[in-house]
């Protein structure tokens, strides 16, 4: 059972669908579907695909409205069992944060080139997804208030420019309807079913309705508003542009507005509205669908789950154990993501070379793990974990100071010694959390510390991609190597290094 001070009535959840579905669709739906018909009929295939979802969602929340008190992710669980349920809680937990993706991609796109043209895409994107997440740590309820504010701008502002469009519209462009067979091909339909998506927000919104019986009613509005929008959206760009036009324009709603005046009227870029209101449509769909992938974590991670994430962050040794590991994943990542564009691209590297540098670098990998033993052994794990690493460590950032062909031998050299402190420092930090942990919750805590340390991976590929648009590819692996020095920082707390094997044993996890 969802607790909660307050829940949905049936317009606000009705509103939530909606401002969910309709994102990055008014902006470019008109091209991508009239450039897969090349005929004005595109608003019959939007239609078609609004009424289809409408009926197989009102199926699937026939089921849903049978467990009131579950969302997806409970009832996923309950009805496929504990693995395959959360396998299917991962695929859509993938699904909506694909859906956020490319939302915040197109919004930055959006702003870059008609607003903020001189402000890198990681500043526009890492501020809205701030803001998102902000708004859904205030819950459901909060983020429904926000929407039921932003909409009804939404819906005036769109129809006014959609009516003062009507000025240069012809119907001639419109016809004649149904010369082409709009059955003929399947890809319009699965281009359009892009912009449909996020209406499964309805089945993790059923639990925090005032009244689940009218999740029905909400559902049928929700997905019918965003199916009008599409469709005036069509009519009016190609009865504006016709069909030829339409398919070679980036944005064909933003051109449809650029491309009139109203007379007498102070304002003479209407667009500057359009892009106002789809940003607020930006920011509801990509805060419903971080909302719904939050929900969806809480309940993949199970209560137990919770006190070994707990028992993790709270003892500093396992603590600084996760944040040395998990920034030492996270320079690797950015490693990895430019590794072979630096020996290709800067270094001049053929294919051939470049797997066979890759390849002797990992030399330093086997060295590592071959003499960890014999360290921990000679000077014990506590320092050879700390101090260890230290040195090797600085073979990533002299690697990227390699230059053109003469360049490859320093490359290897500093990845040898990169490696070698990567074995090295992972030996020795398995082996103190083996000492510390008891074998009956040795899995669960090395489940958990993976969870959090692999964490930074996708986060160090995708900094590395951003930033090498920036800053050079060479510039982002200099980063990623000073960022691994500093990765032995955590490490260096006096708790720590005040411990020995002996003191280490006293120290278990009960």
């Amino acid at each position: 059972m969802i607790k909660t001070a307050k829940k949905l009535t049936m317009i606000q959840t009705a509103i939530f669908i909606t401002c969910t579905t309709i994102g990055n669709g008014i902006l470019v739906l008109p091209r991508t579907i009239t450039k897969q018909l090349h005929s004005p009929d595109g608003w019959i295939i939007v239609l078609i695909l609004g009424i289809s979802f409408i009926i197989i969602s009102l199926l699937m929340l026939h089921v849903a409205c049978k467990t009131p008190t579950k969302t997806i992710f409970q009832l996923n669980q309950m009805t496929f069992g504990k693995f395959f349920g959360r396998f299917l809680n991962i695929l859509l937990l993938i699904y909506f944060l694909t859906l956020v993706i490319y939302q915040v991609r197109g919004l930055a796109e959006i702003i870059q080139f008609f607003l903020l043209s001189n402000t890198p895409i990681f500043v526009t994107t890492g501020v809205f997804l701030l803001v998102a997440i902000y708004h859904v740590r205030g819950g459901m309820y909060s983020i429904s208030k926000v929407f039921a504010f932003l909409f009804p701008f939404t819906f005036f502002v769109y129809f006014c420019l959609m009516g003062a469009s009507l000025k240069i519209f012809e119907s001639s462009n419109l016809q004649p309807i149904l010369e082409k067979n709009i059955f003929s091909s399947w890809t319009p339909y699965i281009d359009g079913f892009v912009y449909f998506s996020g209406f499964e927000v309805i089945f993790i919104l059923i639990p925090f309705m005032q009244k689940t019986e009218s999740a029905k009613k909400a559902l049928i509005i929700g997905l019918t508003l965003p199916t009008l929008f599409y469709i005036i959206a069509l009519i009016c760009v190609i009865g504006a542009m016709g069909v030829s036009e339409t398919i070679t324009l980036t944005w064909p709603t933003i051109s449809l507005i650029q491309s009139f005046e109203i007379q007498g009227v102070f304002f003479q870029r209407f667009d500057m509205f359009l892009l106002t209101i789809w940003i607020f449509q930006f920011f509801s769909t990509t805060t419903s669908v971080l909302n719904s992938t939050y929900i969806g974590i809480k309940t993949i991670i199970r209560s137990s789950r919770k006190n070994y994430i707990l028992l993790t962050l709270l003892l500093v040794l396992l603590r600084n154990l996760v944040f040395t590991t998990g920034t030492i994943n996270f320079a690797i990542s950015i490693y990895t993501a430019m590794v072979v564009i630096f020996l290709v691209g800067t270094l001049g590297l053929s294919t051939y070379l470049t797997g066979l540098v890759i390849s002797l670098s990992g030399i330093g990998a086997l060295l590592g793990s071959f003499i960890s033993p014999r360290l921990i052994k000679k000077f014990g794990v506590i320092k050879i974990m700390v101090f260890g690493p230290i040195i090797p460590s600085f073979g990533l950032l002299l690697a990227s100071f390699a230059y053109e062909k003469m360049g490859v031998v320093l490359f290897i050299i500093g990845s040898i010694c990169f490696f070698t402190a990567r074995s090295i420092g992972s030996v020795a930090r398995v082996t103190v959390q083996q000492m510390v942990v008891p074998s009956h919750i040795r899995g669960e805590v090395s489940g958990t510390m993976i969870m959090l340390t692999w964490g930074t991976i996708p986060l160090g590929a995708l900094c590395a991609g951003v930033l090498s648009d920036f800053i050079g590819v060479q510039q982002v692996l200099m980063l990623a190597g000073i960022i691994l020095i500093l990765s032995n920082c955590w490490l260096l707390n006096r708790g720590i290094l005040n411990l020995d094997d002996k003191r280490l044993n006293d120290r278990v996890v009960s």
